[in-house]
């Protein structure tokens, strides 16, 4: 089971790429985390669990 933690970063994530697609960057800034952490521990896994979707580019979008 994921910690809470992780949950609410997950959150913070969908409802930030919810209204417009956003760089790995971009969210990175927004949470305060490395690049490569953000990519690996959440971006990745994300996508694989179909919340996220990448679009050319490399730009993040939630899934409605």
């Amino acid at each position: 089971m994921k910690h809470k933690k992780s949950l609410i970063t997950e959150e913070k994530i969908l409802e930030f790429c919810k209204i417009q697609k956003r760089k790995c960057a971009e969210i990175s800034i927004f949470l305060n985390m490395n690049q490569n952490t953000v990519r690996a521990q959440y971006l990745y896994k994300m996508r694989k669990a179909c919340k996220l979707e990448r679009l050319k580019g490399s730009y993040y979008k939630t899934i409605a």
